[in-house]
């Protein structure tokens, strides 16, 4: 895919100057803890920092059959509970996220100004496609980007480009197959993903308008994911037979509220459990 050059340097210049500023204040909080700057990039002193420096508790990650001592982004989300790590470690997180768009940037596009990707057939469990970087070193992920980076993509001479997605597919086939009235009637009627918000947090806003719903369940909730995009997230994990651990792990949010969820859920659809139950009977 062709690359706005002008675009790309206003976002290298605009992510360099944002995590220098995020850079300044870690720092700042850093000293304040062992006298020194702390590097986001060298595990070993992140791994000093924050488990012997500040005490946490250790989180570890099987690699290969070895359990190694990790403060990866999942580690670090496990330890936010703590009151004095928190500030520092949504820092870490941040200057992470900028330094993933900067290397994108800066080392995704080839010479001739076009970022280039390899599909990998059967690269996943659920037999999805993924993506990474192409055989000659470039390009990266190109399924993993956000709405504000894609501005740097355009077409070539003469062609458009175009985001083409079928209305609530999965969901669609879900509520046909299950055969769930209720559903279906839900898929067709409305903003299904909306609906869903409103069941996961009920305590936010809601006026029963569903435009004025959808904006606030557009508002952003965990990293760019909005209120809707979690509650989508649920309810196609729910839809095919996530357990609240596992559900509540990707979306962020306690194993305690995904269990009062689904079972809202499925007091709403019965015939969905109902549909789990006869797949499991027939494996």
């Amino acid at each position: 895919i062709k690359i706005d050059l002008e675009k790309r340097e206003l976002f290298l210049q605009k992510y360099s100057k944002h995590k220098t500023h995020l850079q300044g204040m870690l720092d700042q909080m850093a000293i304040a803890v062992w006298d020194k700057p702390l590097n986001t990039a060298s595990p070993k002193q992140m791994i000093e920092f924050f488990y012997n420096c500040m005490r946490l508790p250790h989180q570890y990650k099987f690699n290969k059959g070895a359990r190694t001592l990790t403060t990866d982004r999942e580690a670090l989300e496990k330890l936010r509970f703590n009151f004095y790590a928190q500030p520092i470690i949504n820092t870490v997180l941040a200057i992470r996220d900028v330094d993933k768009k900067l290397q994108f940037l800066r080392g995704a596009v080839d010479a001739d100004h076009r970022v280039r990707t390899s599909f990998n057939v059967t690269g996943t469990e659920t037999g999805r496609w993924s993506s990474s970087e192409n055989p000659f070193g470039g390009g990266g992920n190109m399924q993993n980007i956000t709405n504000e980076l894609r501005e740097i993509y355009i077409a070539d001479a003469g062609c458009k480009l175009a985001y083409v997605d079928k209305d609530q597919a999965e969901s669609r086939a879900v509520a046909y197959i299950s055969g769930d009235a209720a559903y279906i009637e839900a898929c067709l009627s409305g903003d299904l993903h909306t609906t869903v918000a409103r069941m996961v947090w009920p305590d936010l806003p809601w006026t029963g308008n569903l435009k004025s719903d959808r904006e606030i369940a557009e508002q952003p909730f965990y990293r760019h994911f909005s209120y809707r995009d979690m509650a989508k997230r649920g309810g196609h994990g729910t839809n095919y037979y996530g357990s609240p651990r596992t559900m509540a792990k990707h979306l962020k949010v306690t194993e305690e509220l995904m269990k009062g969820f689904q079972d809202a859920y499925f007091t709403a659809f019965p015939k969905i459990r109902e549909w789990h139950h006869t797949i499991a009977r027939q494996v």
